[in-house]
């Protein structure tokens, strides 16, 4: 959902292009804290993305506390699949912003004509900061499930007594958006599973294709990893974690976003000529050099380098919960060309990166300018850099211009622009 304004909800999406859905709670929390209005309800940490607020790692749980899933996971699904149409809702109304701005923009329209499409815009606008509240408020609702959820105090039937009423809420909710037209009448299930099944079928017609090395490691990985971020206890430990990690530590919580970028996404993305030429230069190096992922989350952008093309890959995450899951996905699967670093990325050593992928979209301003320093003190020159945003722009260390920009889906944007830089 495409949001971003630094003055009031009135002034919103049809001005914008592609800002994650994550930027809608950023400015969100930014408003709420200017106008002096109830922060704390905002400081859970807005990540609602397909992939979902996922930071855990505690992949297998204690058998005592498996019922205790089984009793949330129906809400977290419900949850998800509401935030789903939510977003979905969210995005076509977006769209339709965009259509009436450009309306506008033209020069051959009459006065009443202009006039009947600012009342238009005006009336999106409205519909669209309450799919903005509602999609807070169901997120608010979540967070308080998965909280629920942690505390080992209760007993089972008051547990189930909860998830019952938070399910029931969650119905009244989606009644009352459908009724607000927040929404369309009819739901669907989210586009996970369509996910899934489009890497797999992706990574099965390349099983005899030169192009991934090891496919049938790369399927098992990646079915891994969509596992993992659908379970109760991911979000749970992502909730805690993120908000744990912000506590000690001057970053905000909104820097510990997550969302995901499917593997056929970055396949693609890594047949740009100019990627494309650095990787067979690595591949035919005897010394290789190193591809790098600075917010490596549970580590996808770091296990597609190490499995697709066999690249010395390293991935760097700061919070423990997001490192140690990685760390079991590459044990369990023996994935040697991979290594995860859980520590903070800006004292990761850059020597010998040929390239390194920034995981920036959700990064606060200040550490995006501490990166640029970083890079432009460490990086050796003719290392690419793949970004999510074009932040480094107009710095002496990569040009006024991208060497190349590709767009893509990811889980929080069906159409993300990825910026390719080079060191100079």
């Amino acid at each position: 959902v495409v949001v971003f304004s630094s003055g009031g909800f009135t002034q919103l999406a049809a001005f914008v292009d592609s800002f994650c859905v994550l930027v809608v709670y950023k400015w969100a929390f930014e408003y709420v804290h200017d106008h002096r209005k109830d922060a704390k309800k905002l400081r859970k940490g807005f990540s609602i993305t397909d992939g979902w607020n996922c930071t855990s790692g505690y992949i297998s749980i204690e058998s005592r506390h498996m019922l205790r899933e089984d009793i949330m996971q129906e809400v977290l699904v419900s949850g998800k699949m509401l935030i789903d149409e939510l977003q979905n809702a969210a995005l076509t109304t977006r769209t339709q912003l965009q259509e009436i701005q450009g309306k506008i923009k033209q020069k051959n329209m009459g006065h009443d004509a202009i006039v009947d499409l600012f009342r238009e815009r005006r009336d999106l606008q409205r519909i669209q900061k309450s799919q903005i509240q509602a999609l807070l408020k169901a997120k608010h609702t979540i967070d308080q499930a998965l909280g629920h959820s942690g505390d080992h105090d209760q007993s089972e039937s008051s547990l189930s007594e909860y998830a019952q009423t938070t399910l029931m809420k969650l119905v009244n909710f989606r009644k009352a958006f459908v009724a607000a037209l927040l929404m369309p009448e009819e739901g669907g299930e989210g586009p996970r599973a369509a996910v899934l099944a489009e890497e797999e079928g992706f990574v099965l017609a390349a099983n005899t294709s030169p192009g991934i090395r090891q496919p049938q490691k790369l399927l098992r990985t990646i079915r891994e990893l969509h596992h993992l971020e659908a379970t109760v206890s991911f979000q749970r430990e992502l909730l805690k974690d993120a908000q744990e990690a912000a506590g000690d530590s001057s970053y905000s919580e909104m820097n510990f976003a997550y969302g995901s970028t499917p593997f056929t996404s970055w396949f693609r993305l890594f047949q740009v000529p100019a990627i494309a030429e650095v990787i067979n230069g690595m591949q035919e190096s005897s010394s290789g050099g190193k591809y790098v992922v600075f917010g490596s989350s549970t580590g996808w952008l770091v296990f597609f380098g190490a499995l697709t093309f066999g690249l010395n890959s390293y991935g760097y995450e700061l919070l423990p919960s997001l490192a140690k899951a990685a760390q079991q996905i590459k044990d369990d699967l023996e994935v040697f060309e991979a290594t995860f670093v859980c520590g903070d990325m800006l004292q990761a050593p850059l020597d010998d990166t040929r390239m390194l992928m920034l995981a920036s979209q959700c990064w606060d301003p200040e550490l995006k300018q501490r990166t640029s320093e970083k890079l432009h003190a460490e990086l050796p020159l003719g290392a690419l850099v793949i970004d999510y945003t074009d932040y480094l722009g107009g710095s002496g260390a990569f040009g006024l211009e991208p060497l190349h920009t590709f767009r893509a889906p990811v889980s929080w944007n069906p159409d993300q622009t990825f910026f390719v830089w080079r060191r100079q």
